[in-house]
């Protein structure tokens, strides 16, 4: 056994010696030459073992080969060329048997017990098959322990350095995952990276999802240049509170707020400058522990609530069906100055006028307050009037008692 091995080193050397090339990927392999005894040195033994070597001047140069038969001088199934191609030959294909395929397996064993599978090759017509009985690793430089820089280990996972880890993850869902603590998993694409979230990244040309340029696209718009572009409308959940950046359903409008029965706060500096409270109230300057010290006779009678006032070069009050011109009506009944001047020393202040502590009580509508400001102006000027009147009387009778 010892004297084959040593022959076998000096025929693959003898064969190296004339190595040209191997065969291309794809290429077929030549068959020996036939018969084999008048081209090559041969021997076999009774278990049926047969060692072939092609050396000789007659054997074609892409032939010359140490082959391996069974059985009979058909059955080759290992073969070292001289041009440095090592082949293993599958039995040969008939229609009525199983397709055959050609196999490089290893094992582990003694002589009494049988061998443990380790790992292997196979090879049919149609596809290729590599296993590892605990995985298989692969390194890219001239070495095989430590971390290998892929592999495929035994629970069906592919890693890259231990850093990465492609598997099949939760609820049968595909992983990437990164295995190195407090790095990044670093993804990128020379024209940006493009996501989707079915299986028609092959046909289509819109992703679901773009980062480019330092800009992400969600969905479709079109023009994508600020830093976050989204086709459509955001909403925000957390503890059941919806918020949502949008189009309104009704109009052709943008629409922010909340979708669920939960109040809006806009501020700036970490600071609420506006609430929206659910009942179409907005409050300025109030957070809504205030609010709810609000009454609510007040929140049914007004809609906008400004802590600290408002100040405005002008503004307007829309139009309202009731004003003071009543009070030129022939048939309104205006007090005389000694009841307006009673009811003055009774109740501290006008007549119609709110009292002060009303106003610090409820406030008062500006409407109102400007109708009865109007009110009692027009009715100094039917006092005033009227005083007029009686000064005229008096100077017509004082003029006529100097004659």
């Amino acid at each position: 056994m010892k004297m084959r091995k040593a022959y076998l080193v000096i025929v693959i050397l003898l064969l190296g010696n004339k190595v040209c090339a191997q065969y291309a990927p794809g290429a077929k392999v030549p068959a020996v030459n036939r018969p084999v005894q008048n081209y090559y040195d041969w021997e076999h033994g009774s278990k049926g073992f047969v060692r072939m070597l092609g050396l000789g001047a007659d054997t074609p140069a892409d032939q010359k080969c140490y082959s391996i038969f069974t059985g009979n001088s058909q059955d080759e199934r290992f073969r070292v060329s001289a041009n440095g191609t090592v082949s293993i030959f599958s039995p040969a294909y008939f229609e009525s048997l199983p397709l055959p395929g050609g196999a490089l397996n290893f094992y582990q064993g003694g002589v009494v017990d049988s061998y443990q599978y380790l790992g292997g090759i196979f090879c049919d017509q149609n596809k290729m098959t590599i296993s590892g009985y605990k995985g298989i690793s692969f390194w890219g430089i001239a070495k095989n322990t430590g971390t290998p820089h892929f592999s495929i280990k035994s629970n069906g996972s592919v890693a890259v350095s231990d850093a990465i880890t492609l598997k099949v993850g939760r609820n049968g869902a595909p992983t990437i995952k990164s295995e190195t603590a407090g790095k990044w998993l670093r993804i990128g694409g020379a024209n940006g990276i493009a996501l989707w979230g079915n299986k028609n990244m092959d046909d289509e040309d819109s992703p679901h999802v773009l980062i480019k340029d330092n800009g992400v696209t969600i969905g479709q718009v079109t023009n994508s240049t600020s830093a976050l572009n989204v086709g459509g409308s955001i909403a925000a959940e957390t503890d059941g509170i919806r918020t949502y950046f949008g189009k309104d359903t009704d109009h052709d409008d943008a629409w922010i707020g909340t979708s669920s029965k939960n109040g809006l706060y806009l501020g700036a500096n970490n600071s609420s400058c506006m609430y929206l409270d659910t009942s179409n109230h907005t409050y300025m300057g109030l957070i809504d522990t205030f609010v709810a010290q609000i009454r609510q006779d007040l929140k049914n009678k007004y809609t906008l609530f400004v802590a600290k006032g408002v100040l405005s070069e002008d503004y307007g009050i829309g139009p309202k069906s009731t004003w003071s011109d009543f009070v030129f009506n022939r048939d309104y009944t205006l007090k005389t100055i000694p009841e307006v001047e009673e009811f003055i020393s009774e109740n501290n202040h006008l007549p119609d006028v709110p009292s002060a502590e009303q106003v610090a009580e409820e406030g008062y509508s500006q409407h109102d307050m400007n109708k009865i400001l109007l009110q009692k102006i027009e009715e100094l000027t039917l006092y005033t009037i009227q005083q007029q009147k009686e000064i005229q009387e008096l100077k017509t009778e004082l003029n006529n008692l100097k004659k």
